[in-house]
């Protein structure tokens, strides 16, 4: 076999919706230069990408391909190892090797539930509710949940139609509940019981979800009516045998005390024995005849005093204040970027730039995101006092915005926010540039048989000097050798990258014909004058 591969990894282990990276290294064995491909079978088109599928590698090289899983998170992709086959192809000589790994997708959790009815009732006739708890598994790993009853009094039993419950991935399963109040009371008022039903999940115990529903409690005959009554004859008794009493303010208070201008207060009142109440504020009428009871909401614009007083007929209670003091708010400094820069413009992918910036203002909080149309490849947070940040370039060529986001730390009606952005081109910057390759004389004299080889290039890891067959490999970026010729060759120069990226140039060098010497015994007619014509051989 020409050529040799190897995985950095047995086993590549990846989250859905996450992407995980598996390097495929390749050696070539043979004696030239092979164009390999790499091919993966056994996995869904969707997960796999191939950024780079082939490549070209020189005799005794390494090289490396990367291959990029990025299954979707959806319930459909369960969590599992799924095998795949590598398949490394030479496209010079037809050779494969096929390796067999896995791909090891873990388990997303997603469970909800929900209660129908959300709410129920019972009585001296009806004292058990029937309800039906739905339970979907959005996740790709299959649960089975135990499931339970609670509410905050102790008052309700549960009974399950099931003590266990297996859902699938991507599955809804409906169970049923009974809720029956374990007390008996003849004599009560209607009252509200909330409780909640839960399930955990055996398989994976931090699993679980819940619901939450209502149980009303609606005795045939309430108390209540008994005692309203009672207290209709003991108002009425005492409304005949006692005196009307003074009205009086019982409550007089502020939501806030202490606020900023334009801010909302709340002032709450409760007087007894009065038919209105009458508030002012700085001695300005703000409620002229309120209920006895209230409250209202007022903006708040300047500092003083409220003052209260109940009313019934002509009679007035003591006044009773509270006060209120009103401030400036705080003026929020917006941020200024006073400049903002990077050391390139230009960035091999996943290399490295300096982000320069100067931000002014307090409490800043200062972002840099990299950004490509609507996607956003990194967002970071940065100290405004540094002023210069190392960022890492996407590690997928094209052309990027790099952004300087200030934002100060005020609420919702007070942050302000500057931003400025510039653009990044990530590209591959490694190009190899043959600048200048010569060879003279040409023609060459065949009685010298020799010439002058001139190079310059820039950017080369490889320079490589072909004559015919013969191949040399030259040591430095610039220089000149002299080179042994007998008959017309053509002179290639081969110079290669850092990647492999291979750069040529060519010139055919021409070995001048050997002219017979002349036979002095005879002597040649002289040419007639009209005619014309060269000798030579170059």
């Amino acid at each position: 076999m020409s050529f040799s591969v190897r995985l950095d990894t047995e086993q590549v282990s990846v989250d859905p919706g996450e992407s995980a990276i598996l390097s495929v290294h390749v050696t070539n064995a043979g004696p030239e230069v092979d164009q390999f491909e790499l091919e993966v079978s056994g996995l869904d088109s969707d997960w796999v990408a191939l950024p780079v599928p082939s490549f070209s590698l020189p005799p005794g090289q390494n090289g490396t391909l990367q291959v990029v899983f990025k299954p979707p998170r959806t319930a459909d992709n369960l969590a599992a190892a799924y095998p795949f086959t590598l398949r490394v192809r030479s496209l010079e000589s037809g050779d494969s090797q096929m390796i067999t790994s896995q791909l090891l997708l873990n388990a997303f959790h997603h469970v909800s539930m929900d209660l129908l009815p959300k709410r129920g009732a019972y009585g001296p006739m009806v004292r058990d509710n029937i309800f039906e708890v739905s339970i979907v598994n959005l996740g790709n790993c299959e649960h089975e949940l135990q499931f339970f009853g609670s509410d905050p009094e102790d008052e309700l039993g549960y009974d399950f139609e099931a003590e266990t419950l297996t859902v699938g991935a991507g599955q809804q399963r409906d169970i049923e509940v009974i809720t029956t109040p374990i007390k008996s009371r003849p004599i009560a008022g209607s009252k509200l019981y909330g409780f909640s039903i839960n399930a955990r999940s055996i398989n994976y115990p931090t699993v679980s979800c819940g619901t939450q529903g209502q149980l009303e409690h609606k005795p045939v005959v309430s108390p209540g009516t008994f005692a309203v009554l009672i207290a209709f004859v003991l108002l009425v008794f005492g409304w005949l045998n006692f005196a009307p009493k003074p009205p009086t303010m019982e409550v007089l208070q502020l939501d806030q005390t202490e606020v900023k201008v334009g801010e909302i207060v709340k002032l709450t009142w409760q007087s007894a024995n009065a038919k209105s109440v009458r508030i002012r504020f700085n001695n300005r009428d703000v409620v002229t005849a309120g209920p006895p009871s209230g409250s209202q909401e007022f903006p708040a614009r300047e500092s003083g005093q409220f003052e209260a007083i109940a009313i019934v007929d002509s009679k007035q209670s003591a006044p009773m204040a509270v006060s209120l003091t009103v401030s400036e708010p705080v003026k929020i400094e917006k941020p200024v970027i006073e400049s903002f820069s990077t050391t390139k413009r230009r960035v091999e992918p996943g290399g490295q730039f300096d982000v320069r910036y100067h931000v002014t203002g307090t409490n800043v909080t200062t972002t840099v995101i990299v950004y490509r149309d609507k996607d956003i490849f990194k967002s970071l947070i940065v100290d405004s006092s540094k002023r210069s940040e190392t960022v890492q370039a996407p590690v997928e060529p094209g052309t990027y915005r790099v952004k300087l986001e200030a934002k100060n730390d005020g609420s919702e009606g007070t942050q302000r926010v500057e931003s400025r952005w510039l653009s990044l081109e990530v590209e591959d910057l490694q190009k190899v540039e043959i600048q200048s390759f010569e060879v003279t004389p040409n023609p060459v004299d065949p009685v010298i048989a020799k010439v002058t080889v001139k190079w310059r290039v820039k950017g080369a890891n490889r320079i490589d000097l072909r004559v015919g067959s013969n191949v040399t490999t030259l040591q430095s970026d610039s220089g000149q050798i002299e080179q042994d010729i007998f008959k017309t060759e053509t002179f290639e120069l081969i110079v290669e990258d850092a990647n492999g990226k291979t750069t040529r140039k060519s010139i055919r060098v021409e070995v001048k014909v050997l002219e017979p010497p002349a036979d002095d015994s005879k002597v040649a007619d002289p040419p007639p004058k009209t005619d014309t014509g060269s000798t030579g051989g170059g």
